[in-house]
């Protein structure tokens, strides 16, 4: 097995894959927190862009 370390890149889209899960799950249970959560559509967003990139760096 080849264990490296992953590449600064992944390491990003998997945080803003996070980040963007925790801001929904925040959203769906406290509705709007002033400015953290208020644009939903937002934080959808950014966890399609998410998934897309995941998935694109997934293949390299």
């Amino acid at each position: 097995m080849n264990s490296r370390y992953p590449s600064p890149v992944k390491v990003l889209v998997e945080l803003l894959f996070v980040v963007s899960v925790i801001l929904i799950c925040i959203g769906a249970a406290f509705g709007k927190l002033d400015e953290f959560v208020g644009h939903p559509m937002l934080a959808f967003v950014l966890f399609c862009g998410a998934v897309f990139l995941w998935y694109r760096f997934q293949e390299t």
